[in-house]
């Protein structure tokens, strides 16, 4: 914790919200936050996916209008029509995905995007800068002129945030900053984030990392259902009380019932032997063994090696090692491979590697199937809308919207597209990354409903989730993960979210994950 928050207290404060609230059609994404940071504070933001953490982050950087509310800031009112307005201002983000170019230098990456960055001179005035920047943040073996894909992970956190310093940011919002560092790197950031609040400056720290939040923080606030759940001075908080808080009613979330029964149930053949897998730097020895008909959920925070147990399981990660066994041969290693071995993987960024946004909806769901719609390099139209007719009804998108662009569907229903894609033929094993991020409610029940068909007709399915109602409504077997170990294994009904929600955000013996 720092010492600048006493001394600020009775200061005006930096940052003011009153009743902000947002809603995306019957959504109510947030509902009435009010919150107030003061100069040199750092203020922890917790609460599951989907709480409103994001929305209220969005407001405060430009990226979302709130359609109640106000905002000041520095005691003015502030309605920020932009990210551009939201820089002026003085507030920038430091979100969880990387965003440096890693063919640019190390000073271009700081300046880039810095509204006064001037194209013509200003050269020595930036390197000078930059070299204090970086000796602000402990980076002083690190060159202005080294190629930013040349940095270690965690130098390239610390330069994502000298970029908030160049453009002399107030409040600064780091957003899961730690997901992916290790234990030392975690602490070249903590020690940065102390300097500048040191200065004045002010922090949200987003994370799921609980532990973090208590060390470094002055103040959690607890997001849930859109609305704030709590705001309590570290002082008054332990691990238990804060798992309680993030909870809610999460805490009282039901074990599943069976899978829903499949319109053609088969005897179960299948299976899945997982032994040793491992991912340098990112997953440490992974072993499963699961017959078909089961869904086993994979509860993990970003940076956890969930993602990346699937990823590897579909032949995306040249480098996995271990002996899987899938259809009688092993997925690792290639796509193709993967393939052959009856393995279908969903990805959790549908519009970046999943579907063709233009193309229509026929096309997408048939897209993995061209030697069965086409002769002689030439598709076969009436071939083609039957068999997309059929998968089609598997997820229940509706044949009228067949001729429709993905990209012109709700979230909702180009999750179904994405997923209807890997149901036939059936899988061997179906993996799904995040199956409902961006998904509506009834979207969601509807994707869970598939989901459980699909082990009902066979498939061993596993599915990577950060959302505990997720986990527990689809999983009859959870693995929850963290810095890409496993640290819990058990059936669901002999755990509740609180233990996995501890599981998943207790500081581990032996520290981060291997370089």
């Amino acid at each position: 914790m720092t010492e600048s928050y006493q001394s600020k207290a009775d200061d005006r404060p930096l940052l003011v919200t009153s009743d902000l609230s947002k809603s995306y059609g019957a959504v109510r994404a947030l509902r009435g936050v009010s919150l107030d940071v003061a100069a040199g504070e750092i203020v922890g933001i917790c609460g599951q996916n989907g709480a409103g953490k994001s929305t209220f982050v969005k407001i405060l950087t430009g990226l979302v209008h709130p359609d109640a509310g106000s905002l000041e800031f520095e005691g003015a009112p502030r309605r920020f029509k932009s990210t551009l307005d939201s820089q002026i201002a003085g507030i920038a983000i430091v979100d969880q995905e990387l965003s440096l170019v890693p063919q640019l230098t190390v000073e271009e990456n700081m300046f880039l995007g810095h509204r006064d960055t001037r194209f013509i001179g200003g050269g020595p005035a930036r390197r000078a800068r930059c070299h204090e920047i970086l000796r602000e943040l402990g980076l002083e073996r690190v060159s202005p002129r080294d190629r930013a894909g040349t940095l270690r992970i965690g130098e390239r956190q610390l330069v994502e945030i000298g970029r908030l310093i160049a453009r002399d940011a107030k409040l600064l919002i780091l957003d899961e900053p730690t997901a992916t560092l290790s234990d030392v790197e975690i602490e070249h950031v903590f020690r940065a984030v102390r300097s500048l609040v040191r200065q004045g400056r002010s922090v949200l720290y987003v994370s799921h990392r609980l532990g973090e939040v208590l060390d470094l923080c002055d103040r959690v606030v607890v997001f849930g259902d859109g609305e704030l759940k709590g705001d309590h001075p570290v002082a008054d908080l332990d691990r238990e009380k804060l798992v309680r808080l993030i909870i809610g009613e999460a805490g009282t979330v039901s074990t599943p019932g069976a899978p829903l029964p499949g319109p053609e149930p088969v005897p179960v053949t299948t299976s899945l032997v997982v032994e040793g897998l491992t991912v340098p730097g990112r997953v440490r020895p992974f072993d499963l063994d699961v017959p078909g008909g089961t869904i086993v959920a994979l509860a993990g925070q970003v940076g956890s090696g969930a993602g990346e147990v699937l990823r590897a399981l579909a032949g995306l990660i040249p480098e996995a090692r271990g002996t899987v066994r899938a259809g009688g041969m092993s997925p690792l290693g290639s796509p193709r491979r993967a393939r052959r071995a009856g393995v279908r993987f969903v990805t959790d960024d549908r519009r970046g590697e999943g579907l063709f946004l233009a193309d229509t909806v026929h096309h997408n769901l048939t897209a993995t199937r061209l030697t069965e719609i086409a002769r002689l390099g030439v598709l076969i139209r009436r071939r083609t809308l039957a068999i997309a007719r059929a998968m089609a009804r598997l997820v229940g998108v509706s044949d009228d919207k067949l001729h429709t662009a993905v990209g012109d569907l709700s979230g909702g229903n180009q999750q179904k597209v994405l997923i209807g894609r890997m149901l036939e033929p059936r899988p061997d094993v179906l993996l799904l990354d995040e199956p409902t991020r961006g998904v509506d409610v009834a979207g969601r029940a509807e994707i869970h409903q598939v989901i459980k068909r699909a082990a009902a007709a066979g498939s061993v399915v596993l599915v990577a989730s950060t959302e505990l109602d997720e986990i527990f409504d689809l999983g009859s077997k959870i693995i929850a993960m963290a810095s890409g170990r496993v640290v819990m294994a058990a059936d669901t009904g002999d755990v509740s979210p609180g233990d996995v929600l501890h599981a998943m955000t207790r500081p581990l013996a032996g520290g981060g994950q291997d370089d």
